[in-house]
């Protein structure tokens, strides 16, 4: 922090305002204090210093040091977004699908969800997944929601994984025997502790959908891992 505030003092480097936000932010090497948090990043935004701009925006979507305000929130993500940042990009998108701050715009918002997509944004893949998984804003298309899940999903997005095995298993997509391919993708989900996949993965092998031998003993397996 001392090296940090040496340079913001010195030269206003943005970066170091920025850096001495988010030390605030976090409570690293001092006392977490949102509103000192804010004070830094505005010093920086001021000076159009994006990931600035977007912190602020989270503080104020959040109600962290400030009153939880979605239009103030979309404000300094448009300012960071208007610049080609991806996390501001996905952010404007989710408050348009949610309706936050804004009325809900679900084509409005896969707009900006593919502006994110289209910089290799894991979490915004996900979200344009999720809008052709339940047609919203687009029709509904299990194939086009799987492309953009697997995009997702090779960036180790456990919710991606986890909706990809829910497809096959239900049949959407696919031939032959799909629960083998449905519990290929919730062992991906499972290994990072999501515990929706280990549940599903102990129903597979609960219903004899996928094993030999003795698959209750797996079943407990999987069972075993959420209550424990």
């Amino acid at each position: 922090l001392k090296w940090f505030l040496k340079a913001a003092e010195q030269s206003s480097s943005t970066n170091a305002q920025c850096n001495i936000g988010l030390m605030y932010e976090n409570g690293q090497g001092v006392n977490q204090d949102y509103k000192e948090a804010m004070n830094w990043y505005l010093k920086a935004a001021e000076q159009s210093h994006i990931t600035s701009q977007y912190n602020i925006g989270v503080l104020y979507k959040n109600g962290y040091g400030v009153n939880k305000d979605y239009k103030e929130a979309i404000k300094w993500f448009l300012k960071a977004a208007e610049q080609n940042f991806a996390n501001a990009q996905n952010n404007i998108g989710f408050m348009f699908d949610n309706g936050l701050g804004v009325d809900q715009d679900y084509k409005e918002a896969i707009d900006w969800y593919s502006k994110a997509a289209d910089q290799n944004h894991s979490d915004a893949q996900y979200n344009i997944g999720v809008m052709y998984n339940n047609g919203e804003g687009v029709n509904k298309d299990y194939k086009e929601a799987i492309k953009w899940f697997m995009k997702s999903a090779q960036q180790n997005n456990i919710l991606a994984q986890y909706n990809i095995g829910l497809i096959y298993l239900n049949g959407f997509v696919g031939e032959g025997d799909v629960n083998k391919e449905a519990i290929k993708w919730f062992m991906k989900s499972a290994q990072q502790n999501n515990i929706l996949a280990q549940y599903n993965i102990g129903l597979i092998y609960l219903n004899g959908f996928v094993g030999e031998g003795d698959v209750n003993k797996e079943a407990i397996k999987w069972f075993m891992k959420i209550v424990l």
